[in-house]
């Protein structure tokens, strides 16, 4: 009984037992308390916007970032900044936190229409942010590097770009524009060094194209950390597809997917201080006119949850 005839050492019955006490004093204390959700603080959406963490940082701006309404925001991949874009015609980085670097930030000028979408890709250290405007211009700019965007170019014959993202491991960049999703090659030029310094041979190319049906595309998205095919997008008569880029076909197709327009598509968003699990790689959420937010998984013929709280 003393355990030292035993095969298994005595110090390691011991830490065994140990153990075992400790696990049954934990499941006595949860069978008397309940689960430890149960005392979890529970947000109360109620009671309007929880603004008292913003105050600080409200403090300290110097004044609106934009003078036209912000229609795209974007975490950089390190989340040292945020951009936004604006229909002042105007993106900005804002360094975060706000408070801790006193509402500094890097304003990007170039187009002269509203800015309609926005993208950032995956470098951590020096961001990419891809732009598009209302009058179909397309730029790409690298603003902790260089003040003038890098491209600055019509897209489309000038057509209303509506969505742009960042996609196959920022190896490509779709841009929507009229009835058509097209797939960019890009190339920045950092310049020529001391030698030529106001080089610029950046440039793009489209190497395909996913056609919308003749019906115009509103919003698109596709998973840009990992090296997917798969892309998702509304378009006017608020049909929403699942696209395989590799096999060039629909994979599903969701028709009336709200009861008006569909404005806005997220997929899964990867980020370095969480690791996605594969069942949310299947999943997405749309946005309309409708007042409400719906999440889909692709393996499903409708929609797995509708939240409707929006007044």
């Amino acid at each position: 009984s003393s355990g030292y005839t035993s095969a298994v050492p005595w110090s390691v019955q011991q830490a065994s037992k140990d153990k075992a006490k400790v696990k049954a004093k934990q499941q006595a204390t949860l069978k008397k308390k309940g689960p430890p959700v149960a005392n979890a603080k529970a947000y109360d959406c109620s009671g309007g916007a929880c603004i008292q963490p913003l105050q600080k940082a409200n403090l300290v701006m110097k004044g609106p970032l934009h003078q036209g309404s912000v229609v795209a925001m974007r975490f950089d991949a390190s989340g040292s900044y945020l951009a936004t874009a604006s229909t002042d015609a105007t993106a900005h980085l804002l360094k975060c936190p706000v408070a801790k670097n006193n509402g500094d930030g890097i304003s990007v000028r170039g187009h002269k229409s509203m800015i309609s979408s926005l993208d950032v890709n995956l470098s951590l250290s020096n961001p990419v942010v891809a732009t598009g405007a209302f009058d179909g211009m397309l730029g790409v700019w690298r603003p902790t590097k260089r003040e003038n965007p890098y491209i600055m170019k019509p897209v489309d014959g000038g057509k209303e770009i509506k969505a742009v993202r960042f996609m196959h491991m920022d190896a490509l960049l779709g841009v929507a524009t009229g009835s058509t999703i097209q797939l960019h090659r890009f190339a920045l030029d950092e310049g020529g060094g001391d030698l030529d310094r106001k080089r610029n041979e950046s440039k793009t190319e489209v190497r395909g194209c996913i056609q919308g049906e003749g019906q115009q595309v509103t919003c698109f998205d596709s998973f840009n950390a990992i090296l997917s095919t798969l892309v998702v997008y509304a378009m006017r008569n608020k049909r929403l597809v699942v696209y395989d880029i590799a096999a060039e076909r629909e994979l599903r197709a969701y028709e009336d997917a709200h009861d008006r327009g569909i404005h806005s598509i997220e997929m899964h968003t990867s980020t370095r201080y969480a690791e996605p699990s594969s069942d949310s790689l299947h999943t997405f959420v749309t946005a309309g006119m409708d007042k409400c937010v719906r999440m889909w998984d692709v393996r499903t013929d409708q929609p797995v949850r509708v939240f409707s709280s929006h007044n």
